[in-house]
């Protein structure tokens, strides 16, 4: 009767484990940064008010840039965090951005209403944050990149 406790024990935390790495959204694959991605709700430097979006998930990122003439959407996919390289980062007047690069390429879509689709392989993409949260990621990315598995 023990050995059946221990061995269905066994079997559960294998199927815990196989279920993370096939999601490969386990705690640290990725940048936990979205709630400040979210705080980037429109984008002042076009000549007419744009809303934008941006959604980082364990193999993709999306932007989203709307306004009344534009439809703007990026896709960054199959990314693959395993093979993340560096980030860096660069602060701008009112807001900064961190470039995530990695040693092999990624998926890269643009759909833009006014071109129309292109699509190439990428090294690297760019997220968009608040200045004033600056040092809150900058200290999230450090912790996550010192929790990374090598």
């Amino acid at each position: 009767m023990k050995i059946n406790k221990i061995a269905l024990l066994v079997v559960l935390l294998h199927i815990a484990t196989l279920g993370i790495a096939q999601n490969g959204e386990s705690s640290n694959s990725f940048p936990p940064i979205q709630k400040y991605l979210d705080k980037i709700k429109s984008e002042d430097s076009f000549t007419e008010p744009t809303k934008v979006s941006q959604t980082l998930t364990a193999t993709t990122f999306v932007v989203t840039l709307e306004s009344v003439d534009m439809k703007w959407k990026e896709t960054f996919s199959g990314i693959d965090w395993s093979d993340f390289a560096q980030y860096k980062y660069k602060a701008y007047k009112d807001y900064f951005v961190v470039e995530f690069s990695f040693y092999d390429d990624i998926a890269y879509k643009m759909d833009d209403n006014e071109f129309g689709i292109t699509t190439e392989e990428v090294d690297s993409f760019k997220c968009k944050f608040l200045l004033e949260d600056q040092e809150k990621v900058k200290a999230l990315l450090e912790t996550w990149e010192d929790n990374l598995e090598d």
